[in-house]
């Protein structure tokens, strides 16, 4: 039989093992929510033997609000009925709506009525006062792993988003945002970069000649050329189709049309072996250096000009600004 400690509760040794809790717990801090000034202290006294850090103990709904945002904390217990003007589901929506924070809410006797209103604020789960140790311990260890699993799962779709599932690379969307938050630098600090537009000469063919499944390793290896042979501060990407985008930051021309030459010599050295024969493809390259007038839209524009230069003058070639490097 478990024994009890001074105020009448299950010590922590005899509570169960749901989770690493004992690991992760020193990190997390919560903020209790509670106007019955005797149950908050039993439920501090838990979760301080638990491991758990209080990030603030508050008997109102405006001031639950007010100390969520600022102590961010990593849950929060929300007694549902308080008294004031604010009550818990209100309180709970004002901080889901700023923070995203998991909130167990405390009720002694909710109504159906009241926890349907409840949901409106996606609760992580509701606790019966008096609170029971080991249901209380067991409510908190699912709902941080609950959430912490929902953050990796929002992460993973939102880099999935952003990456050409073939290559890897950033996607168009990707580059969009990459292009705008470099035009910002440039403008606030006068740096410059430069843009090379890509585009694998021929590909219509290779995939008339190989078939699709070959179409997609020459896109893989042209993605893992640049990729890997590239400044850390530099970035390519996916443009759609055969079409490659690479940033250049920090370039003038003569390191531009360099750096073009080199991815564009990396391809036409490079090949695939299919069935016993060899792959072999080359690319035309646009490139241009960004200035201060330009707009995504006009940068890349001069870019695909330079390419379409590029490949009216035979291919497998630079074009700087409608010179043949």
């Amino acid at each position: 039989m478990n024994k009890p400690n001074s105020r009448g509760l299950p010590t922590v040794g005899a509570l169960p093992k749901v989770g690493a809790v004992e690991a992760e717990a020193q990190a997390k801090r919560i903020l209790i929510v509670e106007d019955e000034g005797i149950t908050a202290m039993q439920i501090k006294g838990l979760l301080l033997e638990f491991g758990y850090d209080i990030a603030a103990i508050v008997a109102k709904g405006e001031d639950a609000v007010k100390k969520a945002l600022e102590t961010i904390p990593d849950l929060v217990l929300m007694d549902i009925r308080l008294a004031g003007e604010m009550n818990g589901i209100e309180a709970a929506k004002l901080i889901r709506e700023a923070l995203d924070v998991p909130v167990i809410y405390l009720s002694a006797n909710a109504d159906t009525d009241t926890l349907e209103q409840a949901k409106i604020t996606q609760p992580y789960g509701y606790l019966v006062k008096p609170c029971n140790a080991p249901a209380l311990n067991a409510a908190i260890v699912t709902s941080l792993y609950r959430h912490e699993a929902e953050k990796k799962r929002m992460e993973e779709l939102e880099k999935a988003a952003l990456l050409d599932h073939l290559t890897g690379l950033p996607n168009r969307r990707h580059l969009d945002m990459k292009l705008a938050a470099l035009f910002e630098e440039m403008r606030r600090h006068n740096s410059t970069f430069g843009l090379l537009f890509l585009d694998v000469d021929h590909f219509k063919q290779i995939n008339d000649a190989y078939g699709h499944h070959t179409g997609d390793s020459v896109l893989k290896m042209i993605g893992s050329k640049l990729k890997n042979n590239m400044r850390a501060y530099d970035f390519a990407g996916r443009w759609g189709g055969e079409e490659f985008v690479t940033v250049i930051n920090h370039a003038n021309e003569k390191q531009l049309s360099a750096v073009a030459e080199k991815f564009r010599t990396l391809v036409e050295n490079s090949s695939l072996n299919t069935n016993g024969q060899p792959v072999k493809v080359t690319v035309t390259i646009g490139a241009t250096l960004a200035t201060a007038s330009d707009t995504i839209e006009s940068l890349l524009e001069r870019a695909d000009r330079n390419l379409y230069r590029g490949k009216t003058c035979g291919r497998n070639r630079v074009i700087f600004e409608g010179a043949h490097v």
